[in-house]
Protein backbone atom coordinates (compact mmCIF):
# COMPACT_ATOMS: atom_id res chain seq x y z
CA UNK A 1 0.00 0.00 0.00
CA UNK A 2 2.87 2.37 0.73
CA UNK A 3 4.35 1.67 -2.70
CA UNK A 4 1.01 2.43 -4.38
CA UNK A 5 0.76 5.80 -2.61
CA UNK A 6 4.21 6.87 -3.76
CA UNK A 7 3.44 5.82 -7.31
CA UNK A 8 0.26 7.89 -7.34
CA UNK A 9 2.17 10.99 -6.21
CA UNK A 10 4.68 10.55 -9.01
CA UNK A 11 1.95 10.25 -11.64
CA UNK A 12 0.16 13.36 -10.38
CA UNK A 13 3.42 15.33 -10.46
CA UNK A 14 4.19 14.25 -14.03
CA UNK A 15 0.72 15.32 -15.15
CA UNK A 16 1.34 18.79 -13.72
CA UNK A 17 -1.45 18.53 -11.20
CA UNK A 18 0.51 18.41 -7.97
CA UNK A 19 -0.34 20.46 -4.90
CA UNK A 20 2.68 22.66 -5.55
CA UNK A 21 2.00 25.94 -7.40
CA UNK A 22 5.64 26.58 -8.27
CA UNK A 23 4.78 27.99 -11.72
CA UNK A 24 1.91 30.17 -10.53
CA UNK A 25 3.99 33.31 -9.92
CA UNK A 26 6.85 34.69 -11.99
CA UNK A 27 8.80 37.77 -10.97
CA UNK A 28 11.38 40.03 -12.56
CA UNK A 29 13.05 43.06 -10.98
CA UNK A 30 13.69 46.45 -12.61
CA UNK A 31 16.21 48.93 -11.17
CA UNK A 32 14.61 52.38 -11.57
CA UNK A 33 16.21 54.39 -8.75
CA UNK A 34 18.60 56.87 -10.42
CA UNK A 35 20.94 57.45 -7.48
CA UNK A 36 20.93 53.94 -6.00
CA UNK A 37 23.95 51.84 -6.87
CA UNK A 38 23.88 48.31 -8.16
CA UNK A 39 22.29 45.91 -5.72
CA UNK A 40 21.82 42.23 -5.08
CA UNK A 41 18.30 40.97 -4.40
CA UNK A 42 17.39 37.94 -2.32
CA UNK A 43 13.81 36.66 -2.46
CA UNK A 44 12.89 34.23 0.32
CA UNK A 45 16.59 33.45 0.91
CA UNK A 46 17.21 32.71 -2.79
CA UNK A 47 19.32 34.94 -5.01
CA UNK A 48 17.11 36.74 -7.51
CA UNK A 49 19.41 39.47 -8.88
CA UNK A 50 23.17 39.94 -8.77
CA UNK A 51 24.67 43.43 -9.14
CA UNK A 52 21.55 44.80 -10.84
CA UNK A 53 22.47 48.19 -12.27
CA UNK A 54 20.29 51.22 -12.92
CA UNK A 55 18.03 50.75 -15.92
CA UNK A 56 18.53 46.97 -16.03
CA UNK A 57 15.93 44.26 -15.54
CA UNK A 58 16.23 40.59 -14.62
CA UNK A 59 14.62 37.72 -16.49
CA UNK A 60 11.38 36.35 -15.12
CA UNK A 61 12.02 33.82 -12.38
CA UNK A 62 9.51 31.44 -10.85
CA UNK A 63 8.65 31.94 -7.18
CA UNK A 64 6.77 29.24 -5.35
CA UNK A 65 4.32 31.12 -3.15
CA UNK A 66 2.21 34.27 -3.05
CA UNK A 67 3.81 35.87 0.05
CA UNK A 68 7.44 36.91 -0.48
CA UNK A 69 10.18 38.57 1.52
CA UNK A 70 12.63 40.74 -0.42
CA UNK A 71 16.04 41.89 0.80
CA UNK A 72 18.35 44.18 -1.15
CA UNK A 73 22.07 44.40 -0.47
CA UNK A 74 24.74 46.74 -1.80
CA UNK A 75 28.09 45.61 -3.15
CA UNK A 76 29.48 45.45 0.39
CA UNK A 77 26.59 43.16 1.34
CA UNK A 78 25.07 45.79 3.64
CA UNK A 79 21.28 45.62 3.81
CA UNK A 80 19.61 48.42 1.82
CA UNK A 81 15.97 47.42 2.12
CA UNK A 82 13.72 44.64 3.37
CA UNK A 83 10.06 44.40 2.34
CA UNK A 84 7.28 41.83 2.06
CA UNK A 85 4.57 41.49 -0.55
CA UNK A 86 1.50 39.33 -1.09
CA UNK A 87 0.34 38.63 -4.64
CA UNK A 88 -3.39 38.98 -5.16
CA UNK A 89 -3.51 36.47 -8.02
CA UNK A 90 -1.33 34.18 -10.10
CA UNK A 91 0.62 35.62 -13.02
CA UNK A 92 3.76 37.46 -14.09
CA UNK A 93 4.93 40.55 -12.21
CA UNK A 94 7.64 43.21 -12.27
CA UNK A 95 9.08 44.60 -9.04
CA UNK A 96 10.28 48.14 -9.81
CA UNK A 97 12.69 49.60 -7.27
CA UNK A 98 12.16 53.33 -7.86
CA UNK A 99 12.43 56.73 -6.22
CA UNK A 100 15.49 58.23 -4.57
CA UNK A 101 17.93 56.12 -2.58
CA UNK A 102 16.84 57.76 0.69
CA UNK A 103 13.13 57.43 -0.19
CA UNK A 104 12.71 54.23 -2.17
CA UNK A 105 9.42 53.03 -3.60
CA UNK A 106 8.72 49.38 -4.30
CA UNK A 107 6.12 49.06 -7.04
CA UNK A 108 4.60 45.78 -8.17
CA UNK A 109 3.43 45.92 -11.80
CA UNK A 110 1.00 43.28 -13.06
CA UNK A 111 2.37 41.98 -16.38
CA UNK A 112 -0.98 40.80 -17.60
CA UNK A 113 -1.39 38.32 -20.45
CA UNK A 114 -2.06 39.99 -23.79
CA UNK A 115 -3.91 38.26 -26.64
CA UNK A 116 -2.50 39.39 -29.99
CA UNK A 117 -3.35 38.79 -33.61
CA UNK A 118 -0.44 37.42 -35.61
CA UNK A 119 0.31 40.80 -37.25
CA UNK A 120 0.04 42.94 -34.12
CA UNK A 121 2.40 44.34 -31.51
CA UNK A 122 1.42 45.51 -28.02
CA UNK A 123 3.06 48.17 -25.89
CA UNK A 124 2.32 49.97 -22.64
CA UNK A 125 4.09 52.62 -20.58
CA UNK A 126 5.21 52.97 -16.99
CA UNK A 127 6.35 56.22 -15.36
CA UNK A 128 9.35 55.85 -13.09
CA UNK A 129 10.10 59.58 -12.64
CA UNK A 130 9.23 60.31 -9.02
CA UNK A 131 8.68 64.07 -9.29
CA UNK A 132 7.01 64.15 -12.69
CA UNK A 133 3.69 65.68 -13.71
CA UNK A 134 1.07 63.53 -15.45
CA UNK A 135 2.53 63.41 -18.94
CA UNK A 136 0.80 62.80 -22.29
CA UNK A 137 1.85 59.95 -24.60
CA UNK A 138 1.59 59.81 -28.38
CA UNK A 139 2.39 56.72 -30.46
CA UNK A 140 2.28 57.64 -34.14
CA UNK A 141 3.78 57.01 -37.54
CA UNK A 142 7.21 58.68 -37.66
CA UNK A 143 6.21 61.82 -39.62
CA UNK A 144 2.90 62.52 -37.87
CA UNK A 145 2.35 66.08 -36.63
CA UNK A 146 1.13 65.95 -33.03
CA UNK A 147 -1.26 68.82 -33.70
CA UNK A 148 -3.04 66.56 -36.20
CA UNK A 149 -3.52 63.51 -34.00
CA UNK A 150 -4.96 62.57 -30.62
CA UNK A 151 -3.31 61.59 -27.34
CA UNK A 152 -2.99 57.85 -26.81
CA UNK A 153 -2.53 58.09 -23.04
CA UNK A 154 -2.99 61.06 -20.71
CA UNK A 155 -2.51 61.42 -16.94
CA UNK A 156 0.69 59.36 -17.18
CA UNK A 157 1.61 59.85 -13.53
CA UNK A 158 4.46 58.50 -11.43
CA UNK A 159 4.34 54.77 -10.65
CA UNK A 160 1.37 54.16 -12.95
CA UNK A 161 1.25 51.77 -15.89
CA UNK A 162 -0.94 52.39 -18.91
CA UNK A 163 -3.08 49.78 -20.59
CA UNK A 164 -1.62 47.98 -23.59
CA UNK A 165 -1.89 49.65 -26.98
CA UNK A 166 -2.20 47.16 -29.85
CA UNK A 167 -0.91 48.19 -33.28
CA UNK A 168 0.09 46.59 -36.56
CA UNK A 169 3.79 45.77 -36.74
CA UNK A 170 5.99 48.47 -38.25
CA UNK A 171 7.80 51.70 -37.38
CA UNK A 172 6.37 53.99 -34.73
CA UNK A 173 7.44 57.18 -33.03
CA UNK A 174 6.85 57.46 -29.29
CA UNK A 175 6.61 60.98 -27.89
CA UNK A 176 5.97 61.82 -24.24
CA UNK A 177 5.09 65.46 -23.65
CA UNK A 178 4.35 67.87 -20.87
CA UNK A 179 0.63 67.85 -20.01
CA UNK A 180 -1.38 69.66 -22.68
CA UNK A 181 1.67 70.40 -24.85
CA UNK A 182 2.51 69.08 -28.31
CA UNK A 183 5.88 70.84 -28.34
CA UNK A 184 7.68 70.19 -25.05
CA UNK A 185 8.77 66.56 -25.21
CA UNK A 186 10.50 64.65 -22.42
CA UNK A 187 11.08 61.57 -24.59
CA UNK A 188 11.13 61.03 -28.35
CA UNK A 189 12.01 57.63 -29.85
CA UNK A 190 11.36 56.05 -33.27
CA UNK A 191 11.51 52.26 -33.24
CA UNK A 192 10.70 49.26 -35.41
CA UNK A 193 8.33 46.67 -33.95
CA UNK A 194 7.97 43.04 -35.01
CA UNK A 195 4.64 41.24 -34.96
CA UNK A 196 3.75 39.16 -31.94
CA UNK A 197 5.84 41.09 -29.41
CA UNK A 198 4.68 42.67 -26.15
CA UNK A 199 6.62 45.50 -24.48
CA UNK A 200 6.60 47.80 -21.48
CA UNK A 201 8.36 51.13 -21.95
CA UNK A 202 9.63 52.57 -18.68
CA UNK A 203 10.29 56.31 -18.47
CA UNK A 204 13.20 56.94 -16.09
CA UNK A 205 15.69 59.69 -15.30
CA UNK A 206 19.30 59.76 -16.39
CA UNK A 207 21.74 57.97 -14.10
CA UNK A 208 22.20 60.13 -11.00
CA UNK A 209 18.83 61.83 -11.53
CA UNK A 210 17.29 64.55 -13.64
CA UNK A 211 17.00 65.09 -17.38
CA UNK A 212 17.34 64.01 -20.10
CA UNK A 213 14.90 61.22 -19.39
CA UNK A 214 15.19 57.88 -21.13
CA UNK A 215 12.80 55.19 -22.30
CA UNK A 216 13.82 51.65 -21.37
CA UNK A 217 12.16 48.88 -23.39
CA UNK A 218 11.23 45.81 -21.35
CA UNK A 219 10.29 42.63 -23.19
CA UNK A 220 7.09 41.26 -21.63
CA UNK A 221 7.09 37.96 -23.56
Amino acid sequence: MRYFSLLCLCIVSILGNSCSQSDAYKLRTFHASPNLGAFNLVVDDKEHANELSYGDVTDYKTVDKEILDYKGYDEQQDLIFAISHTFSKEGNYTLAVAGQSDNLDFIIIDDETVDLDSNKVAMRFWNGVQSSPAYDIYVTLPETNLNETSIDFSNFDYATASTYLKLSSGNYRIRITEPGSTVITVADETLSFSAGKVYTFALIEKAGGGTPYQLVMLDDD
